[in-house]
């Protein structure tokens, strides 16, 4: 092998890489942002998708309370009540804080358009 050889290769080598590195890395980047946003929409729609289950469970809960509560008689005089007969209390607090841990944008259902 001549020392032209040598320089030919090295130099068409050098240039493969180079162009390489030029257009492989932004792609890497951008493949990784696309996986990336698709894993954050998945997990927007699963996180989306509990709320609601969710929010209905605490409509039921709620509206299993104001029907006992319809039962009884003087219940202003005694709210202590609602504590101590309620199970659903208990069942719309741990909702409440399933709900408070989900990470979910809240703003959409004020616009009523969810994710």
């Amino acid at each position: 092998m001549t020392s032209s050889e040598f320089w030919l290769n090295f130099a068409s080598n050098s240039l493969a890489t180079i162009v390489g590195l030029i257009f492989g890395i932004p792609i890497a980047f951008w493949v990784e942002r696309q996986i990336d946003n698709l894993r954050n929409r998945e997990t927007k729609k699963q996180n989306v998708d509990k709320t609601e289950k969710l929010l209905t469970r605490v409509l039921i809960q709620v509206t299993n309370a104001e029907l006992r509560l319809k039962a009884f008689h003087d219940i202003e005089e005694k709210p202590f009540l609602i504590f101590a007969y309620f199970q659903e209390v208990e069942v719309i607090e741990s909702l409440h804080r399933e709900l408070t841990l989900l990470e979910t944008d809240w703003g959409c259902y004020a616009t009523g358009t969810p994710v």
